[in-house]
C-alpha cells in the first residue's frame, strides 16, 4: 500500500515492486500494490489464505526505517467515519468479516 507522489507513503509500493522483480518465478505467490483505501482493499485480499501487507506508519515510538511486525489485533479500527473512503485498514477488514466476505485467516503487516 502506498502513494509513489507522497515520498515517505511510497515504502509499500516500492518494497513489493521489488519483491516481484526477484521472486517472480515463485508460484502460488501474487504480488499486487494499492494506493486505494477503505473498502476497496477487500477487493485485492479476498479469498486468499494468507497476505503480507507492506505499508507506511508514523507512531511516534519507532526510528524512521524501522520496519515493525504487525498483527491486524494490533490495529485499531476507525472510531468515526465521514464516509466510507475515511475507512481505514483494518476497519475495513472487520466489517468485511462481519458482511461474511473470505478474508484472509492470516494477515501480517509489514509497516516501515
Amino acid at each position: 500500500m502506498g502513494n509513489t507522489i507522497l515520498n515517505d507513503d511510497a515504502i509499500g509500493i516500492i518494497i513489493v515492486r521489488y519483491m516481484s522483480m526477484h521472486l517472480k518465478n515463485l508460484c502460488d505467490v501474487h504480488f499486487k500494490e494499492t494506493s486505494w483505501g477503505g473498502f476497496r482493499i477487500i477487493d485485492l485480499i479476498r479469498g486468499y489464505d494468507y497476505v503480507i501487507v507492506v505499508d507506511s506508519i508514523k507512531t511516534g515510538k519507532s526510528k524512521p526505517g524501522e520496519i515493525l511486525h504487525l498483527k491486524t489485533s494490533d490495529l485499531l479500527p476507525t472510531l468515526r467515519l465521514n464516509s466510507f473512503h475515511d475507512i481505514n485498514f483494518i476497519t475495513a477488514v472487520k466489517l468485511a468479516e462481519k458482511f461474511n466476505e473470505k478474508m484472509p485467516g492470516d494477515i501480517d503487516i509489514l509497516a516501515v
